[in-house]
């Protein structure tokens, strides 16, 4: 006999009476479903075929060969909602289904008997029973395919634009912004620009200077959520670093000086994608300085001081792929 385990008293609760249906598809080399109901019959009085309307034990049973061995699979929904799996090798269909028929006999009834079960042959008279109702096998609906989601690719973008900031140089006029980005399959994404800004001019007494910044912005989007069908936004976290120069003007021993710029900022940042791959962008916030520098013709005279905090925008559009 196959080398499943069978449960007694403690560890299967009987349906009261003995109810139960089967769903059984047997293959070529198995028992047919009326042997195995057969066999469930009679091992215990109290297992009866059940009407459709009837609570009851449900037995689902498969087997399969692997190998040259076979096992079978056994699904028991006791009629009070439990459910109970179990797995029964051996080397036949035949003895798979043998055993199979026993447990669930025992699952009906734990005081089922569990000596062997005489086949019936023509030299065997097999003693009557009553009739039994109709034997309703109800054939499993074959799996739903799982739909494997195409994986979404590492994706990239170039984008020219305009940049503002009240900090580092005096004026907030806008300046060129050319950069790339590196979109990630969750959403996120960074972006690297360089950015170049005419800083204005500012006239003292003691003469006239005029700036220029060139710095790079790093900027992250660590997630984005959509606003509409085809836009996103998102938090924006920057970090910028370059270089602020100034150059003296109508004034004694005039000269030009540059210094190192650098500050870090957080904000928001927004994506508009109507068609294809062209992609409006849009992002803003607050700015905080990490090298404060100042300008003097004089020490009495300052041209110029970098503010304490400040603000940065942009502006741009470009083109992502794929």
């Amino acid at each position: 006999m196959a080398s499943g385990l069978f449960a007694r008293p403690g560890q299967a609760q009987s349906a009261g009476d003995g109810r139960f249906h089967v769903v059984y598809s047997p293959g070529p080399q198995c028992p047919s479903a009326d042997e195995l109901v057969a066999q469930i019959l009679a091992r215990t009085s109290l297992a009866r075929l059940s009407a459709p309307s009837e609570s009851a034990h449900v037995f689902e049973l498969t087997v399969e060969e692997r190998g040259g061995a076979f096992e079978g699979r056994m699904v028991i929904r006791q009629a009070n909602g439990a459910l109970d799996t179990r797995l029964v090798p051996g080397g036949s269909c035949a003895e798979v289904a043998d055993a199979m028929a026993l447990i669930a006999a025992l699952a009906i009834d734990p005081m089922a008997s569990t000596r062997p079960i005489a086949k019936p042959t023509p030299s065997t008279p097999v003693a009557a029973r009553e009739p039994t109702p109709p034997i309703r096998i109800r054939t499993a609906p074959p799996p739903t395919p799982r739909r494997e989601m195409p994986p979404v690719p590492w994706r990239w973008a170039a984008h020219i634009g305009l940049a503002m900031s009240s900090t580092p140089t005096p004026w907030l006029g806008p300046g060129a912004l050319v950069g790339g980005e590196v979109l990630s399959p969750w959403g996120s994404s960074v972006r690297l620009d360089a950015i170049w800004r005419e800083g204005g001019s500012v006239s003292t007494a003691a003469g006239e200077a005029d700036f220029r910044a060139l710095y790079a912005r790093l900027a992250v989007v660590p997630v984005r959520v959509r606003w509409s069908e085809n836009g996103t936004v998102g938090p924006w976290l920057f970090g910028e670093a370059g270089q602020l120069s100034a150059a003296g003007s109508d004034t004694v021993n005039p000269k030009k000086v540059a210094v190192l710029w650098g500050a870090v900022g957080a904000g928001a940042r927004l994506d508009w994608q109507p068609l294809g791959p062209l992609v409006f962008g849009a992002s803003g916030g607050g700015l905080l300085p990490l090298t404060r520098d100042s300008f003097y013709f004089r020490p009495d005279v300052e041209a110029h001081r970098i503010d304490a905090v400040g603000w940065a925008a942009c502006a741009d559009i470009g083109l992502r792929l794929p």
